[in-house]
């Protein structure tokens, strides 16, 4: 779920996004966990549905 928040007294706005695993995303992170994906890095053991990392946006504001 998005978090939307305001920072800094309301002088900062930031929207955070997370992103998680689609099975697309399993051929270079999935399992076996450990073996080289086809860019050379090890895999990561993944599975769909799991936290991959987030987006994270911050747009200064005027709104107090």
């Amino acid at each position: 779920m998005p978090i939307v928040e305001w920072l800094d007294g309301g002088k900062l706005l930031r929207a955070v996004v997370p992103i998680y695993y689609s099975e697309d995303c399993l051929v270079c992170h999935g399992n076996p966990k450990g073996i080289l994906d086809m860019s050379g890095y090890p895999r990561e053991g993944a599975q769909a549905g799991e936290l991959a990392g987030a987006i994270s946006i911050q747009i200064p504001s005027d709104h107090r």
